[in-house]
């Protein structure tokens, strides 16, 4: 099934007049920092990876600034960008930073946008249950603090979570709790929503009903300029015609919908075309579309559980009628798989639990008096109640318990394998930087003192030799080499373990290792204390070989190296403006990449890649520990 949830706000086409003011000179600290946040905000729905590049410009500026408010902020931007670019592991590590930063400065406002943006990223990848726990969390801040467009919002996307279960009666209970805030603000841009949804409910009972509410809220999304929605209504309107076996004219607008989403990068959006297409053509009995369709929807997304068993479906379906058997065997095989992994009832219960509990503690309930019955019957109906009631709760618990054990069981199996590997990566990495070390010394001090000695020795022996003046410019030329060669020996003990790094610390050596290429610039900011020096040799080391990669593969002419270090954690940025490359193909050119990950790993950091034709951007972050030598 089709259905759209607020993605928190509507794109503005006023990103680029904003732009080119933010580039403007003698704005306020506070001027930059707002449109920062305008800008990234506003792009969130059509260019999700300059809504991360402009957020982080914030951020940085926020941090430098230590204005904890809008760092909070743009922390939240961040994540709902990277959100839209279905990075929700990113999404969720961003969310919870800006929840924390809310959370430290007492803005309750920014923790209910913050948790509502999370409880998104839960619905779009099917955790139900964790989904309405963090709506009803929000919801309380919403309403405590009379954010009655928000609280419309998490009305509307509880409603979505009970429609994606087929529970269509509390899915309209919540759209019509959405409906009465929107009328009650004039918000047009949220009855757009709230028409797409509720078509989705009438598609099969009323299919005209549904297309006529699925034209009204493509209307209001195309009104408001968004890009994203007016594919998903396309779309819906897609499925209302397909329904009643139009599929011509489903196709049509499908593809429709289709060119929206290959021209905005939208992943979401372009999954659920190719799930309706891949059913329009199963019906249409073009069966190799089908199956190709439904196979492109796959490689771009696994998580989506309500499209993912569908898929699997109609792959063996259409596998069946066009004579692939092995095919057919094999997808329905994994369409089973699917059922039994997400079919338990916990998650139809949690949301119902979680419900209830929340409307107890906004009001108690009254209990009204029952009419007088015989004694005898309410005894006999209370203790075989309760004793059903007993019975319930003892196999529900019994069953939640052995799966939370077998669930910590293989966590703890997972996290023991993990870590593991993480003390061999680190013991490898202690032992190449001992090395380094080890042989930058022999070099320097052993082999180049030699040198040196050699040098000094030889104009003694040239003193009392009598020799021609050919012969004594060869004589020069080799002292010449032989100046080179202590050079070069110098050179390369620097290069394997710098002095500066060893006594000044990663600024320094950073910076000293930039001013040496003339395509490199750096910026350091914040906190400028010396951390642990295994970390600093690790994060030297990363810089270098990004480096080396973007000058001699990406054929970069600019090189940005980025610090920014607070008191627990430091983030280093490296950003080029060469060829780029496709991050989900790196394949065996990759592995220089896929092993700087795996060390950066191994040390408790994440990575990030983004790259396409404009450059490439990574950052890495760590925590802090103390210094040690």
């Amino acid at each position: 099934m089709l259905l759209a949830f607020y993605c928190q706000k509507a794109y503005s086409q006023q990103a680029d007049s904003l732009i080119h003011l933010l580039n403007s000179k003698s704005l306020s600290v506070e001027k930059q920092l707002q449109l920062y946040d305008d800008i990234s905000w506003d792009l969130i729905n059509s260019d999700f990876k300059n809504a991360i590049r402009y957020g982080r410009e914030g951020y940085q500026l926020a941090v430098k600034t230590n204005n904890e408010g809008y760092a909070a902020l743009f922390l939240r931007n961040i994540g709902v960008a990277y959100y839209m670019g279905d990075m929700y592991d990113s999404a969720h590590y961003y969310l919870d930073r800006a929840y924390l930063g809310a959370e430290n400065i007492h803005d309750e406002k920014l923790q209910a946008k913050a948790l509502l943006a999370k409880a998104n990223v839960y619905l779009q990848t099917s955790f139900y249950d964790k989904a309405n726990e963090t709506y009803l969390k929000a919801l309380k801040l919403t309403e405590k603090l009379g954010m009655d467009r928000e609280s419309g919002k998490i009305y509307h996307n509880i409603g979505v979570g009970y429609q994606r279960m087929d529970q269509m009666e509390p899915a309209l209970k919540h759209f019509k709790k959405s409906r009465e805030i929107a009328e009650k603000i004039g918000d047009t841009y949220s009855m757009a929503f709230l028409n797409m949804a509720i078509s989705n409910i009438y598609m099969e009972s009323d299919p005209e009903k549904a297309i006529s509410l699925a034209k009204a809220s493509l209307d209001g999304f195309r009104e408001n300029g968004d890009a994203y929605n007016e594919g998903m209504g396309l779309l819906t309107i897609s499925q209302c015609l397909y329904t009643i076996g139009k599929h011509d004219a489903a196709e049509d607008y499908a593809l429709q919908a289709l060119e929206i989403a290959d021209a905005t990068e939208f992943l979401k959006l372009r999954v659920e075309v190719l799930n309706v297409l891949a059913n329009i053509y199963y019906h249409k009995k073009i069966y190799s579309k089908s199956i190709s369709y439904a196979e492109s929807a796959l490689e771009l997304d696994t998580t989506t559980s309500h499209l993912v068993g569908n898929l699997f479906a109609i792959i063996a379906k259409s596998a069946v009628y066009a004579g692939d058997k092995e095919k057919a065997v094999e997808y329905m095989d994994k369409y089973n798989s699917h059922i039994n992994k997400f079919a338990g009832e916990n998650y139809q219960s949690a949301l119902s639990e979680l419900e209830v509990k929340y409307e107890t503690e906004k009001k108690e309930y009254q209990i009204t008096a029952l009419e007088k019955q015989k004694l005898w019957m309410t005894v006999a109906i209370g203790i075989a109640l309760v004793a059903m009631a007993l019975l319930v709760i003892y196999y529900i618990g019994r069953s939640r318990l052995m799966k939370e054990r077998e669930r910590l069981n293989q966590e703890k199996l997972e996290r023991l394998e993990r870590e593991k590997q993480l003390v061999a990566t680190q013991a490898a990495l202690e032992g190449e930087t001992s090395e380094r070390s080890r042989l930058a010394r022999d070099l320097h001090d052993g082999l180049g003192s030699m040198l040196s000695v050699v040098k000094h020795s030889i104009p003694a022996i040239q003193a009392g030799t009598v020799i021609d003046s050919e012969s004594e410019k060869r004589f020069n030329r080799a002292l010449g080499l032989l100046d080179e060669s202590i050079g070069e020996l110098r050179r390369i003990a620097h290069h394997m373990m710098p002095e500066s790094l060893i006594r000044l610390g990663l600024k320094e050596a950073l910076q000293d290792f930039c001013q040496a290429h003339e395509k490199l610039t750096f910026a350091f900011y914040g906190n400028e204390e010396r951390i642990d020096s295994k970390l600093e040799v690790l994060i030297y080391r990363a810089v270098q070989e990004l480096v080396t990669n973007a000058l001699k593969h990406a054929q970069a002419s600019m090189i940005n190296v980025q610090v920014i270090q607070e008191p627990r954690r430091i983030s280093i940025t490296v950003e080029d403006n060469g060829k780029g490359f496709e991050v989900k193909q790196t394949g065996k050119s990759g592995m220089g990449l896929q092993n700087l990950k795996h060390r950066v790993h191994s040390y408790g950091g994440i990575m990030d890649i983004s790259s396409g034709k404009g450059g490439t951007e990574i950052i890495m972050e760590f925590e802090i520990k103390p210094y040690t030598i």
